[in-house]
């Protein structure tokens, strides 16, 4: 799976290459609140989407002393279909993604990938989705667990 992944037009550099896989479950209608990932898995990471669809959505970062509210920096989603991957990276990477909380996601026009769906159109979140975040973490440590556990 990583090799794949390496070889995308806009996969990971090879000097940040993935060592880290996040596994997450969300039952239907759960979310997570708006975030970055922070500098230290920069400039990439990349989540498989597995069981149920979710919208992505973005926001702009809160600027200096302008706290507008959440609402008012939504930029747009990203419909995140069942064995989907999305690679975040460059300008999208700063800024902030998350998932509401809600039982149906409505396709609209800030949805970036909607192709030929169309707007008005209902998605009903039933399945459980997990997603793999796989990303380059920097900092490993080189410790076995084993050799840890011999020191208590």
């Amino acid at each position: 799976m990583i090799e794949k992944i390496m070889r995308l037009e806009n996969g990971f550099p090879e000097d940040h290459r993935p060592n880290h896989v996040l596994v997450n479950e969300y039952l239907p209608g759960q979310g997570i609140m708006p975030h970055t990932d922070g500098p230290a898995f920069f400039p990439l990471i990349s989540t498989i989407n597995l069981g149920g669809h979710t919208f992505l959505d973005f926001y702009e970062p809160i600027m200096g002393d302008d706290a507008k509210p959440l609402e008012e920096r939504f930029i747009g989603s990203m419909f995140l279909e069942p064995r989907s991957l999305i690679l975040i990276n460059e300008n999208a990477y700063k800024l902030l993604h998350g998932i509401k909380e809600r039982d149906l996601d409505t396709m609209n026009e800030k949805v970036f990938n909607r192709g030929d769906l169309p707007i008005g159109m209902e998605l009903k979140r039933e399945a459980t989705r997990v997603s793999l975040t796989i990303r380059n973490v920097p900092n490993v440590a080189k410790r076995s667990i084993m050799s840890l556990l011999k020191k208590t």
